[in-house]
């Protein structure tokens, strides 16, 4: 992705839209150096605290999550990070994007993976619903991650 943006480093203008709204209006601007080089720097820096800390889960008698929930969990930052980069870049370079459509359509499939995988996992603290009466018994948990996962999934649905 840091390879294509400096591709259009000479398109970009000085200042770009690094915000915007709930409606999809631009509410704040970066430099072109700031948009390019630190929101790359930022998401690698939040994905590999969120990779060390995940895999740091494994305290009061839990199991820790699945290899495999695990690696859906490392996917979502770069995932998030392409997002990011469409919707800032994509409108500067002359591409029509429909902003809002795009994040409901993002969180909708993130809520159905999510909400799929929510009642196979054990208990942990880093993924699921971490309330004191979850981790009381694997019945609390099981039944507490079942009806969050459906409710993920219709979530998911709706917005898509």
């Amino acid at each position: 992705m840091k390879k294509l943006k400096l591709i259009f480093w000479n398109k970009l203008p000085g200042e770009m839209v690094v915000r915007y709204t709930f409606d999809g209006t631009p509410d704040g601007t970066g430099s072109k150096a700031f948009t390019v080089f630190f929101l790359g720097l930022f998401d690698l820096a939040v994905h590999l605290f969120c990779s060390i800390i995940t895999a740091m889960d494994k305290k009061d008698g839990t199991d820790g999550i699945s290899s495999k929930l695990y690696r859906i969990l490392l996917c979502l930052c770069p995932a998030i990070s392409v997002l990011v980069t469409v919707i800032i870049f994509f409108p500067v370079l002359g591409f029509s994007v429909d902003i809002m459509f795009w994040e409901q359509i993002f969180i909708g499939v993130i809520y159905l993976v999510l909400g799929n995988y929510m009642p196979k996992a054990k208990p942990n603290h880093v993924f699921g619903t971490r309330i004191k009466t979850t981790f009381e018994s694997k019945k609390n948990w099981h039944y507490t991650h079942r009806f969050t996962g459906w409710y993920l999934c219709v979530l998911g649905l709706i917005f898509i």
